[in-house]
């Protein structure tokens, strides 16, 4: 441990990580803290049976903006993202449902429980990537302190709202799409699914708003790793460095 630290990060997840690497490229001396013996939080891959690794968390890469792989050039540290098309998720009795990058191939796995659902998807799908775009356009946003009522707070709250204003209301779609359930927004209205589909959406609906595009010119809308999730934290860690000099 070295004698002078700047920061103190607690927690070793792929978000300290980040974090500890931004603050290294500017010179200063972040220590991360991390109870168990591996990096990375729920991004690891590790050994589920003899012989057999997988990631035992986090399952797919999807909101590591392409301004922070630039910046800490983490393609030049190992980083290899593959798509992922297809996905599976499974039912309470057995059964599963099948998203697609294709609307009409998901329509068509719908199909195969209800027809109502399956033809009211493209407009749900519609309606996802709306607030995704939303939720994309406030990722960069500093948060400000709704209760302060200093100079400083005001500055920051004129600035966002003068940023964001053509939002307006649709802000709140996003809140109530990060906070509730599928079951929940289907029962407010906002999605009208059949209850197996709904099951299969609570994954659905924060996948598709946390794996957004981010203008990538792969189609595809979720994105795996070739070496697991170990990769991402040894890339991570290892632009830190470089940044640092180290």
């Amino acid at each position: 441990m070295p004698d002078k630290v700047d920061a103190i990060i607690i927690g070793g997840g792929h978000n300290g990580l980040v974090c500890a690497a931004y603050l290294a490229r500017q010179g200063l001396k972040p220590l991360v803290l991390e109870r168990r013996s591996v990096v990375g939080g729920a991004a690891v891959t590790q050994e589920i049976a003899p012989g057999f690794r997988a990631s035992t968390f986090s399952y797919l890469m999807s909101l590591l903006h392409p301004r922070i792989q630039a910046d800490l050039d983490l393609k030049r540290h190992g980083l290899q993202i593959m798509p992922c098309s297809d996905m599976l998720a499974p039912l309470d009795d057995g059964n599963y449902i099948v998203f697609c990058d294709s609307v009409e191939r998901t329509q068509a796995s719908f199909a195969r429980f209800n027809e109502a659902d399956a033809r009211i998807y493209p407009e749900f799908d519609r309606f996802l990537n709306e607030n995704a775009r939303l939720f994309r356009r406030l990722l960069w946003e500093t948060p400000f302190d709704p209760t302060g009522r200093d100079w400083r707070t005001f500055k920051q709250a004129a600035g966002f709202l003068y940023r964001n204003w053509r939002i307006g209301g649709k802000v709140f779609r996003v809140l109530d799409m990060l906070s509730m359930s599928a079951y929940d927004l289907g029962r407010a209205g906002v999605l009208r699914l059949h209850r197996n589909v709904r099951r299969a959406e609570n994954a659905r609906i924060g996948l598709r708003h946390h794996a957004s595009h981010h203008g990538r010119k792969c189609r595809c809308r979720w994105l795996g790793l070739r070496q697991g999730r170990n990769g991402l934290n040894h890339s991570i860690t290892g632009g830190g460095r470089a940044g640092a000099g180290g």
